[in-house]
């Protein structure tokens, strides 16, 4: 039987609220650093700056999805989160070199938050209200004890 938990919540969840407000700063945090912080030491080119503006276009749409309670969407930022999270602890060396240590803390600063988002994402009130309401399936061990003891159909 399948029934919507969406419809027992008035809005998301609180820790949803939070996560995808964290998200949208994390957001603004990484338009900051791109535009205003760091200094390339080369001049831009075109390409890249186009390149730039459409990775932030996919940035904007998972967190609308994931603010519209898509599952597919907190999934993969379940996969790319720790990714990011690793890539600038690597490459601490390299980002304090060219970009210097204003831009190193704000990259790591977002990248806190964006686990922090993630941390969030993943209670169980969010993963309900994500996967609308379902809960998980119960395991074989699990149907055997709630059959009772006396149930032939344990042994089908």
């Amino acid at each position: 039987m399948k029934t919507d938990i969406r419809k027992k919540y008035l809005s998301k969840p609180t820790a949803v609220q939070l996560a995808v407000t964290v998200l949208w700063i994390t957001f603004g945090i990484n338009i900051l650093n791109t535009f205003f912080v760091a200094t390339h030491p080369a001049p831009l080119l075109p390409g890249s700056i186009v390149m730039q503006f459409v990775l932030f276009g996919i940035d904007a749409l998972f967190i609308a999805a994931i603010a519209r309670g898509r599952n597919w969407a907190r999934i993969l930022f379940l996969i790319l989160c720790p990714l990011g999270l690793v890539s600038v602890v690597l490459g601490v060396h390299l980002l304090t070199r060219l970009h210097g240590s204003l831009s190193f803390s704000l990259e790591l600063g977002q990248s806190v938050l964006q686990n922090f988002a993630l941390f969030l994402l993943f209670q169980r009130e969010s993963s309900e209200w994500f996967r609308g309401g379902q809960r998980p399936e119960l395991t074989a061990r699990e149907r055997m004890i709630a059959r009772g003891h006396y149930s032939y159909a344990r042994y089908e």
